[in-house]
């Protein structure tokens, strides 16, 4: 995928593409990192060796907790890249984005994200979920919210505010314009009908 993608750049003379490739033999990640698709980065991610990957994940700020196994912060990060990729993939097809749900599973452990979620479980307890319960937080999981924590995994506190800010404005400006059915029947279908925003802060 990646030789065709640079083939195609040199055929349509693209001048870094061209030098680096005739002069140097290699292709360095800045120029690449232009030409490829983002489902290319995801696949990317994959291809390397541990090390490499361990070092781009602290570099995007995504060293987990010291508790969880590397083999297991890698596999999610290469979860969120490809959730990340679907979610890029839809907007740019224009469909429809707020009701996809993904089957990509990112772990409970991997950045607290289990603690995220609606009707979180302290196994200590030996408490279990109803059918209901669970259904809601699987909503959760794979729906848009799980896009929204991976996005607040690269914002520090004042950024993850104003995005949540900008969040429910859109849901406020939605529900002046519903005629049919309650904002909280859009928020069901979404995985959104709990307090999402105090917890994506937590």
């Amino acid at each position: 995928m990646l030789h065709r993608t640079l083939g195609q750049q040199r055929k349509n003379k693209n001048d870094s593409i061209k030098s680096y490739l005739e002069q140097h033999g290699y292709m360095p990640m800045w120029i690449l990192m232009n030409v490829i698709t983002f489902g290319n980065v995801s696949h990317l991610f994959t291809l390397q060796k541990e090390s490499v990957q361990l070092e781009i994940i602290e570099s995007l700020g995504l060293k987990s907790q010291p508790s969880i196994q590397k083999d297991l912060s890698i596999i999610n990060t290469s979860r969120i890249l490809q959730i990340l990729s679907i979610y890029r993939n839809i907007c740019a097809h224009n469909e429809r984005f707020y009701l996809t749900k993904i089957k990509v599973p990112l772990d409970d452990i991997y950045m607290n994200f289990g603690k995220k979620l609606p009707n979180d479980v302290d196994v200590t307890l030996r408490r279990r979920l109803n059918s209901s319960q669970k259904k809601k937080r699987l909503n959760s999981r794979q729906g848009i919210y799980a896009l929204i924590f991976i996005i607040s995994l690269f914002m520090d506190s004042k950024e993850l505010n104003i995005f949540i800010k900008e969040i429910k404005n859109e849901f406020d400006k939605l529900s002046q314009e519903l005629n049919t059915i309650p904002i909280s029947e859009i928020e069901r279908s979404m995985g959104m009908n709990f307090d999402w925003y105090e917890m994506i802060r937590s």
